[in-house]
């Protein structure tokens, strides 16, 4: 993702000297570094559920749900740090819809997802995967609730072209992970599968 960012983002400088990028979900770890935003004097927001400290005066950060945020500009780059999978059936395509009209002209998705593969598991007592919807259901206090949506990478590029969206880079790599709902950082055999992609608003 770096040099692909990297990369748009000096393309995008050519154009207009005002580059917006808004990032989804990066937790305590953004994609931009202070030293990038100073560089390139680009406009940086992000929006998570969790508090993240400003980098600097390019950036600007949304303690809020993706869905819920009223953002009052359009963004040349939109990054997603695997929260698009976060979604339930229902709000998933409202979601990468959302993206699609904040994006200018040709303003470039990136984001991960986790993909299913047929030796998928979750040893966690309190996680139970539906095969047939490809949902993951977590139990807490009682409650169940659906915490991730882990397709196929045909459905992926499926709901990516249903939005217009042009894909340049569509890679699924098995030997990379993503830990779903533990706290054990050590990746397993059995987890989903990464998927990055590169997409461009046509």
């Amino acid at each position: 993702m770096d040099q692909d960012l990297l990369k748009i983002t000096e393309e995008k400088k050519k154009i207009s000297d005002n580059v917006n990028i808004l990032e989804i979900g990066p937790g305590n770890n953004p994609s931009l570094s202070i030293n990038f935003l100073e560089t390139h004097k680009c406009t940086y927001h992000t929006v998570d559920f969790t508090g993240l400290n400003s980098l600097n005066k390019y950036h600007q950060h949304f303690i809020s749900d993706f869905l819920l945020t009223e953002l009052k500009r359009s963004y040349d780059i939109i990054i997603d740090r695997c929260a698009w999978h976060e979604q339930d059936l229902f709000t998933r395509h409202k979601y990468v819809k959302k993206i699609y009209c904040l994006l200018k002209k040709d303003g470039c998705f990136i984001g991960e997802h986790a993909i299913y593969h047929k030796s998928i598991k979750f040893e966690e007592d309190y996680l139970l995967f539906d095969e047939d919807k490809k949902v993951l259901y977590q139990q807490k206090n009682g409650i169940i609730e659906t915490v991730k949506y882990i397709p196929e990478t045909q459905q992926i590029e499926s709901d990516l072209k249903l939005n217009k969206f042009e894909i340049l880079k569509f890679i699924c790599d098995p030997t990379k992970k993503i830990i779903c709902n533990r706290s054990i950082p050590t990746p397993r055999q059995g987890d989903p599968d990464h998927l990055y992609f590169l997409t461009q608003k046509s």
